[in-house]
């Protein structure tokens, strides 16, 4: 009888009566007490002391609303670059302006397979490098699929250099090289069409580095993989190296210091907190704390023991041995050193003040 009611209540739906004799349904068991998770404590990063430094900062307007993205120096001029041009500035006062040649992305640039196809990741479109010499100052930028070269001579007038490759991946350097991004790898250029041998790339990579003409490393990062390949002035080779770095500055000996990207100083470990300043020389490396947190966006000097750190909230001067800050209330973008060991920047009271609208010139004292 109990197995046809229950039959009958899975047909109907309707509520079947327990058993008497049916167990008491046992508790719900207890819920399990929450965990508390303790983040794991933030290393300490190792930090140099602050030293004083005796300074004097002097202003030189610009003309209002004027967006700067490089500067460069030669016997007392400056030069200014910003998205569209070239200003010549006499120490006072902007003198002449000077439109730069043009790089039009079409569709014939923008399709195919040859040295012009696309690049992922490609850079914005637009002039990022600027160097001066006794000639006029000298431009690199990229149309987004071909590098575009300017050269401003000091009458004002325009050449626009043919050039090979994407985009630039280096300043130039003081003896007029740079490191291009092509097709199929790297290599380094200068304007009269020199190029070296190349280092053959994958297309995905994201490449940085610094060069001059007998010198250059280059950073090369792919997803979960980097390397670092030095040239020597004849050739390429992949090295052993345990640094890769964004900004650096480079001597004529080839030693190199530079702002060192965490996740490939410490190996494969991309929660690094730490940011340190690699210095490079030969096959050895070594890394310099850097005294507080501390991206610099420009590394600049004459020499190895008289360097200028400029970031877009502070500056720092390095002798090789000691930092000592500089211009604490200032943003920077640009920098550049003169001859006499001044520090030539653009700049705002603010460290988001943005266009950078005031000429500076910090000199120690």
């Amino acid at each position: 009888m109990l197995l046809a009611r229950l039959a009958v209540g899975c047909r109907t739906g309707e509520t079947v009566p327990s058993s008497p004799h049916a167990p008491a349904p046992s508790a719900p068991p207890p819920a399990p007490a929450p965990q508390v998770v303790t983040p794991a404590a933030r290393p300490e990063c190792p930090r140099s002391p602050i030293a004083t430094f005796g300074y004097t900062l002097e202003e030189l307007a610009l003309p209002d609303a004027t967006a700067v993205k490089a500067i460069a120096i030669h016997a007392g001029r400056a030069w200014l670059l910003t998205p569209d041009t070239l200003m010549e500035h006499d120490g006072k006062r902007v003198v002449r302006e000077t439109a730069l040649c043009g790089g039009v992305i079409n569709g014939a640039d923008r399709g195919g397979d040859g040295p012009h196809a696309p690049i992922e990741p490609a850079p914005l479109a637009g002039y990022r490098y600027i160097a001066a010499d006794a000639r006029g100052a000298l431009a690199l930028g990229t149309s987004g699929t071909r590098l575009l070269v300017s050269r401003v001579d000091t009458d004002g007038q325009l050449h626009c250099p043919e050039s090979a490759g994407i985009y630039p991946v280096s300043p130039i350097s003081e003896d007029g090289v740079w490191l291009a991004r092509t097709g199929t790898g790297a290599e380094v250029q200068d304007e009269s069409g020199w190029r070296s041998e190349a280092v053959e790339l994958e297309r995905d990579a994201i490449v940085s580095g610094i060069a001059r003409r007998s010198h250059a490393l280059l950073t090369v990062m792919r997803p979960k993989t980097w390397s670092v390949h030095a040239f020597n002035g004849r050739s390429w080779r992949r090295t052993l190296l345990p640094a890769g770095f964004l900004h650096a500055w480079m001597s004529k000996f080839g030693i190199v210091l530079g702002y060192s990207i965490p996740p490939i100083v410490l190996g494969v470990n991309t929660s690094a907190p730490c940011e340190l300043v690699a210095r490079i020389e030969n096959q050895s490396t070594t890394y310099i704390p850097l005294p507080i947190e501390f991206r610099p966006n420009a590394i600049v000097g004459l020499r190895e023991s008289d360097l200028w750190f400029t970031g877009h909230r502070t500056t720092f001067h390095w002798d090789g041995v000691t930092w000592r800050e500089a211009a604490p209330e200032l943003g920077s973008v640009g920098a550049v050193v003169d001859e006499d060991g001044a520090l030539w920047f653009v700049g705002a009271r603010s460290a988001t003040g943005w266009p950078h609208t005031a000429l500076y010139r910090v000199r120690r004292k």
